[in-house]
């Protein structure tokens, strides 16, 4: 597969990239391990005080509809319960539950990123199936934290249904860091939720600072989770 696209969203990371990722998910690991020292008492009040900030990753949500974004953490939680990974027909039940329908398809129309046009309807079959078989599974990275961050960058570039692309990409990265052990996404602003390529033009992010900027949100998860429940 050849375009410009895939060439944007395959590109190698930078040595400083590199570096930093390999940084971070050191501070993760070494919080996630200080996390397991709460009590009950102070773990659920560090749930409790990321609530609003997992919500800032989308504007629907903090407008006030999230009967959808409920239905879809517990369509998560009960999946990861099970000990199963998202599949094709996860992300189109997820995808449908954000947006409060019966059932979701892959978009047959042209959408927009900002003001970019996003991955024609034409090309998504192609860019879809390379996802399902080398983004989304988490045996093809080097390191689950790595898998959550491609995974979301690569679906929420793609843009494969017409709406909740972005709370879409969000939860399937959420299941695959909760599947591992790790707490969810979460945004100190909206704008650090941004992330995406598109064809010929960069939104936002590379591969490898898209991997950054999703590492830094969950590094801010167990900040919200852990320092401040530390410091009561």
């Amino acid at each position: 597969m050849e375009s410009s696209l895939f060439r944007s969203l395959t590109l190698k990371m930078t040595e400083s990239e590199t570096s930093q990722v390999e940084s971070l998910i050191q501070k993760i690991e070494q919080h996630r391990e200080w996390a397991e020292s709460l009590s009950p008492q102070e773990w659920h009040a560090g749930l409790q005080r990321l609530s609003p900030y997992r919500l800032r990753s989308s504007g629907t949500l903090k407008r006030g509809s999230r009967e959808g974004w409920i239905a879809a953490n517990t369509y998560v939680a009960e999946k990861v319960a099970a000990e199963q990974l998202p599949r094709e027909q996860d992300i189109l039940q997820i995808n449908a539950m954000m947006r409060q329908q019966t059932e979701a398809s892959i978009r047959a129309v042209d959408v927009f990123i900002g003001p970019h046009k996003a991955c024609a309807p034409e090309e998504l079959p192609k860019f879809l199936s390379y996802y399902y078989e080398n983004m989304l599974p988490l045996d093809k990275h080097s390191h689950p934290l790595v898998a959550a961050a491609l995974s979301r960058y690569w679906l929420v570039s793609l843009h494969p249904f017409e709406d909740a692309n972005g709370r879409t990409s969000v939860m399937i990265a959420d299941w695959l860091l909760l599947s591992r052990g790790y707490l969810p996404l979460s945004f100190e602003r909206k704008l650090d939720a941004v992330i995406g390529s598109i064809d010929g033009s960069r939104v936002s992010a590379t591969p490898g600072q898209a991997i950054l900027k999703t590492l830094r949100s969950i590094f801010h998860s167990y900040q919200v989770v852990l320092d401040k429940a530390l410091a009561q």
